[in-house]
């Protein structure tokens, strides 16, 4: 099937740019006041059938918001034109094909498959942002990878020496992002074993 509207995969759902829909529904209003006079003529709820990202082009902040299939077809609909009308009948015709294709013993294994890689590549991205390189490690971490007990009056005794340690080597140490405190400090494992054992 010929895609009409491009379809794009965010947090593992499939979504639309209502930018790119709004573009093929040749709708008249700009899209900053018709995407917003949608979300709340329709109560379109945001995280669940919509989210937006800010950006700027040419110094003026924009919003895009990717929107689920069944805003999208809903969206279609209410634009009450030929346009809207035939984006309406691809996404129904398109969810029927991705239906058959899912009760098919050999693809449905390898979309279960596909779903599977895209969840690793997920977790290995979100693990890839909290170990800024290979073999850096916060306090903590390095003290859960040890399997031994430091308490955080502890921690920051051997932060600091870590830190003396790395500007004594030219060595940069890396952040991590931290719930708590914003970020932490992570730093390479040997530098670590010497802060933690050279006490």
């Amino acid at each position: 099937m010929n895609e009409l509207i491009k379809i794009e995969v965010k947090e593992g759902k499939e979504t639309v740019n209502a930018r790119v829909l709004h573009l093929f529904l040749e709708s008249k209003q700009d899209f900053s006041t018709w995407i917003k006079n949608r979300i709340d003529k329709y109560g379109f709820i945001i995280g669940s059938d919509f989210t937006d990202h800010k950006f700027v082009e040419r110094g003026t902040t924009k919003i895009d918001y990717h929107i689920s299939i069944d805003m999208a077809k809903e969206l279609s609909m209410v634009e009450n034109n030929e346009k809207g009308r035939e984006a309406r009948r691809w996404f129904i015709s398109r969810e029927k094909q991705v239906s058959l294709m899912a009760d098919d013993p050999i693809i449905g294994m390898r979309l279960r498959q596909i779903e599977m890689e895209n969840s690793i590549k997920r977790v290995e991205e979100q693990v890839n942002q909290i170990t800024p390189s290979p073999g850096f490690y916060t306090v903590l971490a390095y003290a859960r990878r040890k399997k031994i007990r430091i308490d955080n009056q502890r921690a920051q005794k051997i932060g600091v020496k870590a830190s003396k340690l790395c500007r004594e080597r030219n060595i940069t140490p890396g952040y991590v992002p931290d719930a708590r405190f914003g970020e932490v400090r992570a730093y390479p494992e040997e530098i670590l074993d010497e802060a933690v054992y050279g006490e």
